[in-house]
């Protein structure tokens, strides 16, 4: 058994698709206009993100010389173990899980707050308790379960449905991510980006520099997660050629910081910032409601950014719990993979 070799239904497509969709978090549509109060403007939070991206890639060159040569479940963890052996493996193991158990309750949260948007009985009546002052309801809760037990189960009954459903989620993504960022471009106005640096409360930095290192020191998170492509090497149909897995990698991770480059730029420039910076989430939909009005094309386009908001939070569970599946944090000694 140790030297059978197991094979999947992923291909090409499906690995960037993972990669893409996992590093494009869900702040492009709740928290980008976080970053611009963050850092004093979008200029700061677009060069921090274009920084930050660049600084990805000598890691992401790491994980494409590495997931070719050993293309097994478990990414970090079969690379440490084969470098330094058990413990430091064991310690790699537990860290990743770390980092998406604590994605998993955020995204829970957020799917329900979004729903509670369209569906305001969510939260109607008297909450069952509350935690950090923030009531949690029946209905939101029963929600919540049942999307996680999906979840689970499209996980549950093999690799190639949940391949497929990231695969779809991240297209969704990337087309409603697209028409943001093309509507948003077509009320552009340089103007908007007036002041370049502007400290409107958040954070104690008083210049472009301290507000352009306060998003810098956040913008890997938001670009974390082609990780998953190594991890589920595994996964991969016998008919992909698995050296082609370290370009698709590094390509994760650029389509993603261009992404939210161009989320930056086009919302910075399409309403002044400031205005934008205190928008509650989610502030792109919201954003088209005050650039388009309440009707019409803007009411259109907040459902259109909602779906892509929707559908990013839906993706996180789905990537955490992928990332969480048994197969995806084994490693056989002396496994052949060629």
């Amino acid at each position: 058994m140790a030297n059978e070799k197991k094979t999947g239904s992923m291909n090409l497509i499906d690995f960037f698709m993972l990669g893409f969709g996992s590093c494009v978090g869900v702040g492009w549509s709740v928290a980008v206009n976080g970053w611009f109060a963050t850092g004093g403007g979008p200029v700061a939070a677009f060069l921090a993100f274009l920084v930050g991206t660049l600084l990805m890639i000598p890691i992401g060159f790491c994980y494409a010389e590495l997931t070719p040569a050993m293309p097994v479940a478990g990414g970090a963890v079969a690379f440490a173990y084969k470098a330094f052996g058990t413990f430091p493996s064991f310690l790699a193991g537990w860290f990743i899980a770390l980092a998406y158990l604590t994605v998993l309750p955020w995204e829970a949260i957020y799917i329900n707050d979004v729903m509670a948007l369209i569906f305001p009985a969510l939260k109607s009546g008297e909450p069952l308790y509350t935690i950090a002052g923030i009531g949690i309801y029946a209905r939101g809760l029963i929600l919540g379960l049942v999307i996680a037990a999906v979840i689970i189960w499209l996980n549950w009954i093999g690799s190639r449905t949940a391949a497929k459903f990231q695969t779809y989620l991240t297209s969704l993504l990337a087309i409603t991510g697209g028409l943001v960022i093309l509507f948003a471009l077509f009320k552009v106005n340089p103007a908007n980006l007036q002041p370049i640096y502007e400290n409107i409360g958040k954070g104690s930095h008083t210049n472009f520099f301290g507000g352009f290192l306060a998003v810098i020191a956040m913008a890997p998170f938001f670009l974390a997660g082609f990780d998953t492509i190594p991890q589920g090497a595994e996964e991969g149909s016998e008919k992909i050629n698995f050296n082609n897995l370290g370009k698709v990698l590094v390509g994760a991770i650029l389509a993603a910081g261009g992404f939210y480059c161009l989320i930056i730029i086009s919302t910075g420039m399409a309403m002044p910032w400031q205005e934008f910076a205190k928008l509650k989430r989610p502030a792109v939909a919201l954003m088209f409601t005050t650039l388009y009005g309440n009707g019409g094309i803007g009411l259109l386009l907040y459902w259109i950014a909602m779906a892509g908001a929707l559908a990013r939070a839906a993706y996180d569970l789905e990537r955490s719990v992928f990332g969480l599946r048994p197969s995806a944090c084994r490693y056989e000694q002396g496994a052949s993979h060629s």
